[in-house]
């Protein structure tokens, strides 16, 4: 019996990796440009996934048994998305899309939270990228000059 549990918890585990993409920095800016989002607010995406995933698309973060934070952006599954594979919520879209490795969809789901919301929507980027004070080391956008976006 623990033989099959553990073949099982290898096959799932080998599967999340499959699933999963973690981006760099530059590489999120060059996706994020391509998807529209304008140039004075990339860094700020950029910083909100970093804090709240590590730029890891298939991060999913249990606040309570029903609320679920999902993919790069850590997006509510409340009420951004369907549930069961379904198209639904806010940002027309199934929950599950939001954890694959492609971040097209995220990108526009977190686009319509932060133009409805703003950037405080996230908690985690109100402490870790709000301020843009170069003495707080723990608050700073990313520099992204380099990334040719």
């Amino acid at each position: 019996m623990q033989i099959l549990f553990l073949a099982l918890n290898s096959i799932l585990l080998l599967f999340t990796f499959i699933e999963c993409r973690n981006f760099g920095r530059c590489e999120l800016a060059r996706e994020l440009s391509k998807n529209g989002v304008q140039r004075t607010l990339i860094s700020n995406y950029v910083c909100l996934a970093e804090a709240v995933s590590s730029l890891e698309t298939s991060k999913v973060n249990n606040r309570t048994v029903t609320l679920l934070e999902l993919g790069i952006f850590q997006i509510p599954n409340k009420e951004w998305c369907g549930k069961n594979s379904k198209i639904g919520g806010k940002c027309q879209l199934p929950c599950d899309k939001l954890t694959d490795p492609k971040v097209t969809d995220d990108i526009e789901c977190a686009m319509k939270i932060q133009s409805q919301f703003g950037f405080k929507f996230w908690r985690r980027w109100n402490e870790r990228c709000k301020s843009n004070d170069p003495s707080d080391p723990w608050k700073f956008l990313p520099n992204l000059i380099n990334c040719g976006h």
